[in-house]
């Protein structure tokens, strides 16, 4: 999985300034909110619309706020989790230049599907600033594994109390028990590529035969197999040399999660009382986030409102105030979020008339 692959696999390649095209990004950016806020209406209209409309009309401009002023910390906490992880592999970022690689790869995967083109951006972004290829897909890739671990580990410890609440058999709880397969799914999948690397690449040459694509094979496993070589090497490294850096990395990500979660209790404590513990509440929002991100709109717009209005109206038993709440939340997280994200692009275009977003040529 080079850098170069990477281009490919979200389009890039093909589209070598991805976001040099104002129109084309407004466009994307409209079909996205078009999607979302459709979901929203359909959710208002099952629930009581005009209670829902009701409550929406109390909200506080600093109610707003607080959620978009939430994620942008995290954007911050991002930043400094890219800093620390990439000056352990030599390679050194501003915060300037690591906030923008956090911000617009919040604002890419917001416009892609299943939330998919954040990180080859990301990649592609730190090579162009001086970062090796093979160093730059190495530290996104390993924050990547971080998260995946830091989620399966909360769920294993305390699996009793997931247990209890998909126990309850309320609505939604059939979308946990999905969050669950995918978390210890890819944990083991990512497992594989870190540990025993050779068994995975046995399965795809043993799929490759079958497919009959014996050409194609060779030149896939050899790819594999020195990504593999080379990531695992810098992983060892970062385990055996840098573990503070490891427990640093995984201790942010634990908190951005908290704080994400966090921001939608807050919203959710805005109309009525969470009768639903922290830890709880935490854990149905991994869950669910494991989930909302994979379906395939862009940035998981609608699918996420979908997915958290089962689980939460299920649990919350107030349809009409979960349905405001997520409008909200989702307002201030993810659509104010979007328009920060097209300023910063403008910004740094007009700044930089060459950006990294317009991909060399070959």
């Amino acid at each position: 999985m080079k850098a170069d692959h990477i281009e490919d696999s979200c389009g890039f390649q093909k589209d070598k300034d991805f976001l040099g095209d104002r129109k084309k990004v407004v466009v994307m950016i409209f079909v996205t909110v078009v999607i979302g806020f459709g979901v929203n209406i359909i959710i208002s209209l099952l629930s009581d619309f005009d209670k829902v409309l009701a409550l929406l009309g109390k909200v506080k401009i600093q109610q707003l706020l607080i959620p978009f002023l939430i994620y942008l910390f995290i954007n911050f906490l991002d930043s400094f989790r890219l800093i620390a992880i990439a000056s352990v592999l030599d390679c050194r970022i501003s915060l300037k230049d690591a906030f923008y690689n956090s911000v617009m790869g919040v604002f890419i995967s917001h416009l892609t599907p299943s939330a998919s083109g954040g990180f080859p951006f990301q990649v592609l972004h730190l090579k162009s600033i001086g970062c090796n290829s093979k160093v730059a897909t190495n530290i996104i890739v390993s924050r990547y594994l971080v998260y995946m671990f830091s989620a399966t580990l909360m769920v294993l410890l305390f699996l009793k109390e997931i247990v209890d609440i998909i126990g309850k058999e309320l609505m939604g709880t059939k979308f946990l028990i999905l969050g669950l397969l995918v978390s210890f799914g890819l944990t083991i999948l990512l497992s594989l590529v870190f540990f025993f690397p050779h068994g995975l690449i046995r399965i795809i040459h043993v799929l490759d035969i079958i497919l009959k694509k014996k050409e194609k094979a060779r030149s896939r496993i050899h790819t594999f197999e020195k990504w593999t070589q080379d990531f695992r090497e810098s992983m060892l490294f970062l385990w055996k040399h840098n573990f503070r850096s490891v427990l640093l990395d995984a201790g942010l990500c634990n908190l951005a999660l908290f704080l994400q979660a966090f921001s939608l209790y807050y919203v959710l404590a805005v109309f009525t009382p969470v009768q639903i513990g922290p830890l709880s509440f935490l854990l149905i929002f991994v869950l669910s986030n494991l989930v909302a991100y994979y379906l395939p709109t862009p940035g998981g717009s609608g699918g996420i409102e979908g997915v958290y209005s089962l689980v939460m109206s299920g649990l919350l038993a107030q349809p009409d105030v979960v349905a405001a709440a997520l409008f909200i939340w989702r307002f201030s997280t993810y659509y104010l979020h979007l328009l920060f994200g097209f300023v910063v692009l403008v910004l740094y275009r007009r700044k930089k008339k060459n950006s990294p977003l317009s991909l060399p040529e070959k």
